[in-house]
Protein backbone atom coordinates (compact mmCIF):
# COMPACT_ATOMS: atom_id res chain seq x y z
CA UNK A 1 0.00 0.00 0.00
CA UNK A 2 0.99 3.61 -0.48
CA UNK A 3 2.03 5.73 2.51
CA UNK A 4 -1.36 7.45 2.48
CA UNK A 5 -3.17 4.10 2.52
CA UNK A 6 -1.04 2.77 5.37
CA UNK A 7 -1.66 5.92 7.40
CA UNK A 8 -5.40 5.67 6.66
CA UNK A 9 -5.44 2.04 7.83
CA UNK A 10 -3.79 3.10 11.10
CA UNK A 11 -6.39 5.85 11.55
CA UNK A 12 -9.20 3.35 11.01
CA UNK A 13 -7.77 1.10 13.70
CA UNK A 14 -8.17 3.90 16.25
CA UNK A 15 -11.61 4.94 14.99
CA UNK A 16 -10.67 8.08 13.03
CA UNK A 17 -12.56 7.08 9.91
CA UNK A 18 -13.33 10.52 8.49
CA UNK A 19 -9.65 11.53 8.55
CA UNK A 20 -8.83 8.20 6.91
CA UNK A 21 -11.25 8.84 4.04
CA UNK A 22 -9.43 12.05 3.13
CA UNK A 23 -6.15 10.14 2.75
CA UNK A 24 -7.83 7.25 0.95
CA UNK A 25 -9.17 9.55 -1.77
CA UNK A 26 -5.55 10.35 -2.69
CA UNK A 27 -4.41 6.74 -2.25
CA UNK A 28 -7.06 5.49 -4.71
CA UNK A 29 -5.73 7.88 -7.35
CA UNK A 30 -2.11 6.84 -6.73
CA UNK A 31 -2.75 3.07 -6.72
CA UNK A 32 -6.22 2.15 -8.04
CA UNK A 33 -5.30 -1.51 -8.61
CA UNK A 34 -4.47 -2.30 -4.98
CA UNK A 35 -7.49 -4.09 -3.43
CA UNK A 36 -6.30 -3.18 0.07
CA UNK A 37 -6.84 0.52 -0.66
CA UNK A 38 -10.45 -0.17 -1.62
CA UNK A 39 -10.99 -2.48 1.35
CA UNK A 40 -9.84 0.18 3.80
CA UNK A 41 -12.04 2.71 1.97
CA UNK A 42 -15.05 0.41 2.32
CA UNK A 43 -14.27 -0.11 6.01
CA UNK A 44 -14.05 3.62 6.69
CA UNK A 45 -17.09 4.57 4.60
CA UNK A 46 -19.24 1.87 6.21
CA UNK A 47 -18.20 3.07 9.67
CA UNK A 48 -19.25 6.69 9.06
CA UNK A 49 -22.67 5.84 7.62
CA UNK A 50 -21.90 5.96 3.89
CA UNK A 51 -23.05 2.48 2.80
CA UNK A 52 -23.24 3.16 -0.92
CA UNK A 53 -19.67 4.43 -1.03
CA UNK A 54 -18.61 1.40 1.03
CA UNK A 55 -20.36 -1.02 -1.35
CA UNK A 56 -18.83 0.62 -4.41
CA UNK A 57 -15.35 0.54 -2.85
CA UNK A 58 -15.72 -3.15 -1.95
CA UNK A 59 -16.82 -3.92 -5.52
CA UNK A 60 -13.70 -2.16 -6.80
CA UNK A 61 -11.62 -4.32 -4.44
CA UNK A 62 -13.22 -7.51 -5.83
CA UNK A 63 -12.52 -6.37 -9.39
CA UNK A 64 -8.90 -5.66 -8.48
CA UNK A 65 -8.45 -9.14 -6.95
CA UNK A 66 -11.42 -11.56 -6.97
CA UNK A 67 -9.46 -14.09 -4.87
CA UNK A 68 -8.62 -11.71 -2.04
CA UNK A 69 -10.54 -12.76 1.08
CA UNK A 70 -10.79 -9.28 2.59
CA UNK A 71 -12.51 -7.93 -0.53
CA UNK A 72 -15.43 -10.32 -0.11
CA UNK A 73 -15.52 -9.98 3.67
CA UNK A 74 -15.69 -6.18 3.59
CA UNK A 75 -18.31 -6.42 0.84
CA UNK A 76 -20.43 -8.61 3.12
CA UNK A 77 -20.00 -6.13 5.97
CA UNK A 78 -21.04 -3.18 3.78
CA UNK A 79 -24.06 -5.03 2.39
CA UNK A 80 -25.16 -6.11 5.86
CA UNK A 81 -25.01 -2.56 7.18
CA UNK A 82 -27.09 -1.45 4.21
CA UNK A 83 -29.77 -4.00 5.12
CA UNK A 84 -29.04 -6.31 2.17
CA UNK A 85 -28.60 -9.43 4.26
CA UNK A 86 -29.10 -12.09 1.62
CA UNK A 87 -26.35 -10.60 -0.56
CA UNK A 88 -24.19 -10.13 2.55
CA UNK A 89 -24.50 -13.83 3.35
CA UNK A 90 -23.43 -14.75 -0.18
CA UNK A 91 -20.41 -12.42 0.01
CA UNK A 92 -19.28 -13.86 3.35
CA UNK A 93 -19.57 -17.41 2.02
CA UNK A 94 -17.33 -16.37 -0.90
CA UNK A 95 -14.86 -14.98 1.63
CA UNK A 96 -14.80 -18.35 3.40
CA UNK A 97 -14.15 -20.06 0.06
CA UNK A 98 -11.06 -17.85 -0.29
CA UNK A 99 -9.83 -18.47 3.27
CA UNK A 100 -11.80 -20.54 5.77
CA UNK A 101 -9.28 -19.80 8.56
CA UNK A 102 -10.06 -16.05 8.78
CA UNK A 103 -11.85 -15.76 12.12
CA UNK A 104 -13.28 -12.31 11.34
CA UNK A 105 -15.40 -13.78 8.55
CA UNK A 106 -16.84 -16.32 10.97
CA UNK A 107 -17.58 -13.48 13.40
CA UNK A 108 -19.58 -11.57 10.79
CA UNK A 109 -21.38 -14.77 9.77
CA UNK A 110 -22.37 -15.48 13.39
CA UNK A 111 -23.87 -12.00 13.78
CA UNK A 112 -25.65 -12.18 10.42
CA UNK A 113 -27.13 -15.64 11.08
CA UNK A 114 -28.40 -14.46 14.45
CA UNK A 115 -30.05 -11.44 12.83
CA UNK A 116 -31.77 -13.87 10.45
CA UNK A 117 -33.01 -15.98 13.37
CA UNK A 118 -30.77 -18.92 12.42
CA UNK A 119 -29.54 -19.65 15.93
CA UNK A 120 -27.98 -23.03 15.17
CA UNK A 121 -25.90 -21.60 12.30
CA UNK A 122 -25.02 -18.56 14.41
CA UNK A 123 -23.71 -20.72 17.27
CA UNK A 124 -21.69 -22.85 14.86
CA UNK A 125 -20.05 -19.78 13.30
CA UNK A 126 -19.35 -18.23 16.71
CA UNK A 127 -17.72 -21.42 17.98
CA UNK A 128 -15.58 -21.54 14.81
CA UNK A 129 -14.27 -18.02 15.40
CA UNK A 130 -13.51 -18.83 19.07
CA UNK A 131 -11.66 -21.99 18.03
CA UNK A 132 -9.60 -20.07 15.45
CA UNK A 133 -8.73 -17.14 17.75
CA UNK A 134 -9.48 -17.90 21.43
CA UNK A 135 -7.39 -14.95 22.64
CA UNK A 136 -9.65 -12.38 20.91
CA UNK A 137 -12.20 -10.98 23.37
CA UNK A 138 -14.69 -10.03 20.68
CA UNK A 139 -15.02 -13.66 19.59
CA UNK A 140 -16.22 -14.65 23.05
CA UNK A 141 -18.63 -11.70 23.08
CA UNK A 142 -20.11 -12.88 19.78
CA UNK A 143 -20.43 -16.41 21.16
CA UNK A 144 -22.32 -15.09 24.18
CA UNK A 145 -24.51 -13.03 21.86
CA UNK A 146 -25.59 -16.13 19.92
CA UNK A 147 -26.33 -18.19 23.07
CA UNK A 148 -29.50 -16.27 23.86
CA UNK A 149 -31.37 -19.43 24.86
CA UNK A 150 -28.49 -20.95 26.89
CA UNK A 151 -28.00 -18.44 29.68
CA UNK A 152 -25.32 -20.22 31.76
CA UNK A 153 -23.08 -20.74 28.72
CA UNK A 154 -23.68 -17.14 27.63
CA UNK A 155 -22.56 -15.85 31.05
CA UNK A 156 -19.38 -17.95 30.83
CA UNK A 157 -18.64 -16.61 27.33
CA UNK A 158 -19.13 -12.98 28.36
CA UNK A 159 -17.00 -13.44 31.47
CA UNK A 160 -14.18 -14.89 29.33
CA UNK A 161 -14.44 -11.89 27.00
CA UNK A 162 -14.16 -9.55 29.99
CA UNK A 163 -11.19 -11.48 31.34
CA UNK A 164 -9.42 -10.81 28.04
CA UNK A 165 -10.63 -7.20 27.84
CA UNK A 166 -12.22 -5.80 30.99
CA UNK A 167 -13.16 -2.56 29.17
CA UNK A 168 -15.33 -4.25 26.54
CA UNK A 169 -18.65 -2.38 26.80
CA UNK A 170 -20.37 -4.83 24.45
CA UNK A 171 -19.55 -7.80 26.68
CA UNK A 172 -20.67 -5.89 29.78
CA UNK A 173 -23.96 -5.14 28.06
CA UNK A 174 -24.45 -8.74 26.94
CA UNK A 175 -23.68 -10.01 30.43
CA UNK A 176 -26.11 -7.47 31.90
CA UNK A 177 -28.86 -8.56 29.54
CA UNK A 178 -28.32 -12.23 30.40
CA UNK A 179 -28.45 -11.49 34.14
CA UNK A 180 -31.65 -9.48 33.59
CA UNK A 181 -33.26 -12.47 31.88
CA UNK A 182 -32.35 -14.57 34.91
CA UNK A 183 -33.93 -11.97 37.21
CA UNK A 184 -30.64 -10.58 38.63
CA UNK A 185 -31.69 -6.97 38.08
CA UNK A 186 -29.29 -5.31 40.54
CA UNK A 187 -26.32 -7.06 38.92
CA UNK A 188 -27.65 -6.15 35.46
CA UNK A 189 -28.00 -2.47 36.37
CA UNK A 190 -24.46 -2.31 37.75
CA UNK A 191 -23.06 -3.91 34.58
CA UNK A 192 -24.85 -1.48 32.26
CA UNK A 193 -23.65 1.46 34.36
CA UNK A 194 -20.07 0.17 34.01
CA UNK A 195 -20.55 -0.10 30.25
CA UNK A 196 -21.86 3.47 30.10
CA UNK A 197 -18.81 4.70 32.00
CA UNK A 198 -16.66 3.20 29.23
CA UNK A 199 -18.93 4.31 26.36
CA UNK A 200 -21.01 7.16 27.82
CA UNK A 201 -22.74 8.11 24.58
CA UNK A 202 -23.52 4.64 23.21
CA UNK A 203 -27.16 4.62 22.17
CA UNK A 204 -27.92 0.92 22.57
CA UNK A 205 -26.52 1.07 26.12
CA UNK A 206 -28.80 4.00 26.94
CA UNK A 207 -31.83 2.08 25.61
CA UNK A 208 -30.94 -1.04 27.58
CA UNK A 209 -30.37 1.02 30.71
CA UNK A 210 -33.90 2.41 30.26
CA UNK A 211 -35.36 -1.11 30.08
CA UNK A 212 -33.48 -2.34 33.15
CA UNK A 213 -34.36 0.85 35.05
CA UNK A 214 -38.03 0.18 34.30
CA UNK A 215 -37.68 -3.38 35.52
CA UNK A 216 -36.09 -2.31 38.81
CA UNK A 217 -37.73 1.02 39.56
CA UNK A 218 -41.09 0.97 37.75
CA UNK A 219 -42.60 2.39 34.61
CA UNK A 220 -42.13 6.09 35.29
CA UNK A 221 -38.39 5.83 35.89
CA UNK A 222 -37.94 3.60 32.83
CA UNK A 223 -39.99 5.90 30.63
CA UNK A 224 -37.94 8.94 31.69
CA UNK A 225 -34.69 7.10 30.89
CA UNK A 226 -36.15 6.08 27.54
CA UNK A 227 -37.17 9.67 26.76
CA UNK A 228 -33.65 10.90 27.48
CA UNK A 229 -32.17 8.18 25.26
CA UNK A 230 -34.48 9.22 22.42
CA UNK A 231 -33.49 12.88 22.76
CA UNK A 232 -29.86 11.86 22.52
CA UNK A 233 -30.61 9.62 19.52
CA UNK A 234 -32.34 12.43 17.63
CA UNK A 235 -29.41 14.77 18.31
CA UNK A 236 -27.04 12.12 16.89
CA UNK A 237 -29.29 11.79 13.84
CA UNK A 238 -29.04 15.53 13.14
CA UNK A 239 -25.25 15.32 13.31
CA UNK A 240 -25.21 12.30 10.98
CA UNK A 241 -27.44 14.04 8.44
CA UNK A 242 -25.23 17.13 8.40
CA UNK A 243 -22.25 14.91 7.61
CA UNK A 244 -24.03 12.68 5.06
CA UNK A 245 -27.16 14.45 3.76
CA UNK A 246 -27.63 12.03 0.85
CA UNK A 247 -27.24 8.72 2.68
CA UNK A 248 -30.43 6.69 3.08
CA UNK A 249 -29.44 4.99 6.41
CA UNK A 250 -29.25 8.36 8.14
CA UNK A 251 -32.87 9.01 7.15
CA UNK A 252 -34.27 5.60 8.04
CA UNK A 253 -32.46 5.75 11.39
CA UNK A 254 -34.04 9.12 12.14
CA UNK A 255 -37.41 7.75 10.97
CA UNK A 256 -37.06 4.97 13.54
CA UNK A 257 -36.26 7.40 16.35
CA UNK A 258 -38.94 9.90 15.34
CA UNK A 259 -41.52 7.15 15.25
CA UNK A 260 -40.52 6.09 18.76
CA UNK A 261 -40.73 9.74 19.85
CA UNK A 262 -44.32 9.82 18.40
CA UNK A 263 -43.27 12.24 15.62
CA UNK A 264 -45.07 10.03 13.13
CA UNK A 265 -45.62 12.36 10.18
CA UNK A 266 -42.00 13.51 10.30
CA UNK A 267 -40.92 9.85 10.50
CA UNK A 268 -42.96 9.07 7.38
CA UNK A 269 -41.23 11.90 5.50
CA UNK A 270 -37.82 10.52 6.48
CA UNK A 271 -38.78 6.99 5.44
CA UNK A 272 -39.93 8.24 2.04
CA UNK A 273 -36.66 10.12 1.60
CA UNK A 274 -34.72 6.95 2.43
CA UNK A 275 -36.63 5.02 -0.25
CA UNK A 276 -36.02 7.79 -2.79
CA UNK A 277 -32.27 7.76 -2.05
CA UNK A 278 -31.97 3.95 -1.97
CA UNK A 279 -34.82 2.34 -3.93
CA UNK A 280 -33.04 -1.03 -3.90
CA UNK A 281 -32.55 -1.12 -0.14
CA UNK A 282 -34.87 -3.59 1.63
CA UNK A 283 -34.23 -1.78 4.92
CA UNK A 284 -35.50 1.52 3.49
CA UNK A 285 -38.72 -0.16 2.30
CA UNK A 286 -39.09 -1.97 5.62
CA UNK A 287 -38.88 1.32 7.48
CA UNK A 288 -41.41 2.89 5.10
CA UNK A 289 -43.82 0.01 5.77
CA UNK A 290 -43.31 0.18 9.52
CA UNK A 291 -43.73 3.97 9.74
CA UNK A 292 -46.69 3.97 7.33
CA UNK A 293 -48.39 1.57 9.72
CA UNK A 294 -47.70 4.08 12.49
CA UNK A 295 -49.76 6.59 10.53
CA UNK A 296 -52.50 4.01 9.80
CA UNK A 297 -51.58 4.12 6.10
CA UNK A 298 -52.22 0.41 5.82
CA UNK A 299 -51.99 0.08 2.02
CA UNK A 300 -48.63 1.87 1.96
CA UNK A 301 -47.49 -0.22 4.93
CA UNK A 302 -48.31 -3.47 3.09
CA UNK A 303 -46.59 -2.23 -0.07
CA UNK A 304 -43.44 -1.23 1.84
CA UNK A 305 -43.14 -4.54 3.64
CA UNK A 306 -43.79 -6.52 0.46
CA UNK A 307 -41.06 -4.59 -1.36
CA UNK A 308 -38.74 -5.27 1.56
CA UNK A 309 -39.38 -9.01 1.27
CA UNK A 310 -39.07 -8.86 -2.51
CA UNK A 311 -35.60 -7.29 -2.24
CA UNK A 312 -34.43 -9.57 0.59
CA UNK A 313 -36.55 -12.73 0.44
CA UNK A 314 -34.25 -14.74 2.72
CA UNK A 315 -34.81 -12.68 5.87
CA UNK A 316 -37.62 -14.34 7.87
CA UNK A 317 -37.93 -11.34 10.18
CA UNK A 318 -39.39 -9.43 7.24
CA UNK A 319 -41.95 -12.22 6.77
CA UNK A 320 -42.82 -11.91 10.45
CA UNK A 321 -43.45 -8.17 10.17
CA UNK A 322 -45.69 -8.77 7.16
CA UNK A 323 -47.59 -11.43 9.15
CA UNK A 324 -48.00 -9.06 12.07
CA UNK A 325 -49.38 -6.33 9.79
CA UNK A 326 -51.83 -8.81 8.25
CA UNK A 327 -52.90 -9.79 11.77
CA UNK A 328 -53.36 -6.16 12.82
CA UNK A 329 -55.48 -5.37 9.76
CA UNK A 330 -57.36 -8.70 9.98
CA UNK A 331 -56.40 -9.86 6.49
CA UNK A 332 -56.59 -13.56 7.24
CA UNK A 333 -55.61 -14.91 3.82
CA UNK A 334 -52.40 -12.85 3.85
CA UNK A 335 -51.75 -13.84 7.44
CA UNK A 336 -52.09 -17.52 6.60
CA UNK A 337 -49.67 -17.14 3.67
CA UNK A 338 -46.97 -15.43 5.75
CA UNK A 339 -47.51 -17.73 8.72
CA UNK A 340 -47.09 -20.79 6.47
CA UNK A 341 -43.73 -19.44 5.30
CA UNK A 342 -42.59 -18.81 8.86
CA UNK A 343 -43.78 -22.18 10.10
CA UNK A 344 -41.81 -23.86 7.29
CA UNK A 345 -38.52 -22.61 8.78
CA UNK A 346 -38.37 -25.56 11.15
CA UNK A 347 -37.55 -25.86 14.83
CA UNK A 348 -34.07 -24.35 14.61
CA UNK A 349 -35.16 -20.87 13.55
CA UNK A 350 -35.82 -18.27 16.25
CA UNK A 351 -38.91 -16.93 14.47
CA UNK A 352 -40.54 -20.30 13.74
CA UNK A 353 -42.61 -20.45 17.00
CA UNK A 354 -44.13 -17.08 16.15
CA UNK A 355 -44.96 -18.28 12.65
CA UNK A 356 -46.71 -21.32 14.10
CA UNK A 357 -48.50 -19.04 16.58
CA UNK A 358 -49.86 -16.77 13.86
CA UNK A 359 -50.90 -19.79 11.81
CA UNK A 360 -52.72 -21.36 14.77
CA UNK A 361 -54.43 -18.06 15.55
CA UNK A 362 -55.54 -17.69 11.93
CA UNK A 363 -57.12 -21.15 12.17
CA UNK A 364 -58.82 -20.34 15.49
CA UNK A 365 -56.64 -22.60 17.67
CA UNK A 366 -55.84 -20.01 20.34
CA UNK A 367 -54.57 -22.56 22.84
CA UNK A 368 -51.85 -23.76 20.46
CA UNK A 369 -51.05 -20.17 19.48
CA UNK A 370 -50.61 -19.17 23.11
CA UNK A 371 -48.29 -22.11 23.78
CA UNK A 372 -46.08 -21.19 20.80
CA UNK A 373 -45.85 -17.53 21.83
CA UNK A 374 -44.98 -18.45 25.39
CA UNK A 375 -42.27 -20.79 24.07
CA UNK A 376 -40.78 -17.78 22.26
CA UNK A 377 -41.09 -15.56 25.35
CA UNK A 378 -39.29 -18.17 27.46
CA UNK A 379 -36.10 -17.27 25.55
CA UNK A 380 -37.03 -13.63 24.83
CA UNK A 381 -38.82 -12.45 27.98
CA UNK A 382 -38.46 -8.73 27.26
CA UNK A 383 -39.82 -8.71 23.73
CA UNK A 384 -43.09 -6.75 23.78
CA UNK A 385 -43.62 -6.79 20.01
CA UNK A 386 -45.78 -9.91 19.92
CA UNK A 387 -47.81 -9.37 23.07
CA UNK A 388 -50.88 -8.28 21.10
CA UNK A 389 -51.36 -11.76 19.70
CA UNK A 390 -50.78 -13.24 23.15
CA UNK A 391 -53.41 -10.88 24.60
CA UNK A 392 -55.98 -11.88 22.00
CA UNK A 393 -55.30 -15.58 22.61
CA UNK A 394 -55.67 -15.12 26.36
CA UNK A 395 -58.96 -13.29 25.86
CA UNK A 396 -60.28 -15.99 23.50
CA UNK A 397 -59.43 -18.57 26.17
CA UNK A 398 -61.16 -16.59 28.93
CA UNK A 399 -57.99 -15.45 30.70
CA UNK A 400 -58.94 -11.79 31.08
CA UNK A 401 -56.18 -10.87 33.50
CA UNK A 402 -53.49 -12.41 31.28
CA UNK A 403 -54.96 -10.59 28.29
CA UNK A 404 -54.92 -7.28 30.17
CA UNK A 405 -51.27 -7.67 31.16
CA UNK A 406 -50.10 -8.59 27.64
CA UNK A 407 -52.31 -5.97 26.03
CA UNK A 408 -50.78 -3.16 28.07
CA UNK A 409 -47.27 -4.53 27.59
CA UNK A 410 -47.75 -4.32 23.84
CA UNK A 411 -48.87 -0.70 24.17
CA UNK A 412 -45.58 0.27 25.81
CA UNK A 413 -43.18 2.49 23.83
CA UNK A 414 -40.69 0.40 21.84
CA UNK A 415 -37.47 -0.30 23.75
CA UNK A 416 -39.03 1.16 26.88
CA UNK A 417 -40.22 -0.78 29.88
CA UNK A 418 -42.42 -3.59 28.61
CA UNK A 419 -41.16 -6.10 31.14
CA UNK A 420 -41.40 -3.40 33.79
CA UNK A 421 -45.11 -3.13 32.99
CA UNK A 422 -45.51 -6.85 33.52
CA UNK A 423 -43.65 -6.63 36.84
CA UNK A 424 -45.69 -3.65 37.98
CA UNK A 425 -48.94 -5.22 36.86
CA UNK A 426 -48.20 -8.49 38.60
CA UNK A 427 -47.31 -6.79 41.89
CA UNK A 428 -49.98 -4.11 42.05
CA UNK A 429 -52.66 -5.10 39.55
CA UNK A 430 -52.08 -1.70 38.00
CA UNK A 431 -50.97 -1.17 34.41
CA UNK A 432 -49.87 2.22 33.11
CA UNK A 433 -48.56 2.78 29.59
CA UNK A 434 -48.70 6.55 29.79
CA UNK A 435 -52.05 6.60 27.98
CA UNK A 436 -54.47 4.80 30.28
CA UNK A 437 -54.47 3.26 33.73
CA UNK A 438 -56.79 0.52 34.83
CA UNK A 439 -57.01 -2.25 37.39
CA UNK A 440 -57.03 -5.75 35.99
CA UNK A 441 -58.40 -7.46 39.10
CA UNK A 442 -61.30 -5.19 40.06
CA UNK A 443 -62.45 -3.07 37.14
CA UNK A 444 -65.60 -1.15 38.03
CA UNK A 445 -68.44 -0.61 35.57
CA UNK A 446 -67.69 3.08 35.17
CA UNK A 447 -64.04 2.34 34.47
CA UNK A 448 -65.00 -0.26 31.91
CA UNK A 449 -67.32 2.12 30.10
CA UNK A 450 -64.68 4.86 30.22
CA UNK A 451 -62.14 2.52 28.68
CA UNK A 452 -64.55 1.58 25.88
CA UNK A 453 -65.17 5.26 25.24
CA UNK A 454 -61.46 6.02 25.17
CA UNK A 455 -60.93 3.06 22.83
CA UNK A 456 -63.48 4.38 20.37
CA UNK A 457 -62.19 7.95 20.66
CA UNK A 458 -58.65 6.80 19.99
CA UNK A 459 -59.62 5.56 16.53
CA UNK A 460 -60.51 9.11 15.53
CA UNK A 461 -57.33 10.63 16.93
CA UNK A 462 -55.01 9.17 14.29
CA UNK A 463 -51.57 10.28 15.38
CA UNK A 464 -52.46 10.66 19.07
CA UNK A 465 -51.52 7.09 19.99
CA UNK A 466 -49.11 4.44 18.77
CA UNK A 467 -50.57 2.92 15.57
CA UNK A 468 -50.08 -0.63 16.71
CA UNK A 469 -52.06 0.36 19.79
CA UNK A 470 -55.18 0.36 17.61
CA UNK A 471 -55.24 -3.39 18.08
CA UNK A 472 -54.45 -2.96 21.75
CA UNK A 473 -57.34 -0.54 22.18
CA UNK A 474 -59.70 -2.95 20.43
CA UNK A 475 -58.56 -5.76 22.69
CA UNK A 476 -58.93 -3.40 25.65
CA UNK A 477 -62.46 -2.58 24.56
CA UNK A 478 -63.37 -6.26 24.33
CA UNK A 479 -61.83 -6.82 27.74
CA UNK A 480 -63.82 -3.95 29.21
CA UNK A 481 -67.07 -5.27 27.73
CA UNK A 482 -66.28 -8.67 29.21
CA UNK A 483 -65.90 -7.09 32.64
CA UNK A 484 -69.17 -5.19 32.17
CA UNK A 485 -71.03 -8.38 31.29
CA UNK A 486 -69.70 -10.10 34.40
CA UNK A 487 -70.55 -7.21 36.73
CA UNK A 488 -74.06 -6.40 35.43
Amino acid sequence: MTADAQRANSLCEIGKFEEALVLLTRAAVDDPEDPRVWCVTAWAASSVGQPQRAIEAAERAIVADPHYEWSHRIYGLALGRAGRRREALEALNRALACDATEFRTWTLLAELHRALGKLSEAKHAARECVALAPAVANNWRVLGFTLEDEWDEAVAAYEEALRLNHDDAGSLNGLAWTHAKRGDLDVAADLVRRALQIRPGELYLLYNYAIITGLRNGVEAGSEAHRQALQYALALDETALRGAPNEAPAYWQRALHRRRATQRLEALDDARTAVRLAPQSPEAWRMLGWVAGSNERWRLARYGLRKSVELDPEDPHRWLEAAELAYLTERHAELRSWADRLASLGERNKWAPLGRAYLAAAEGDHGAARMEIEAYFSCNPFDCCYRRLHADCCLALGDEEGAAVSNMQSAAPPNATAAGLCDLGARRGLLDSGRTTWRTCALRRSGARAHIGESNASKARGSAIEPHDCRCWRTGGRLARSFVRRTL
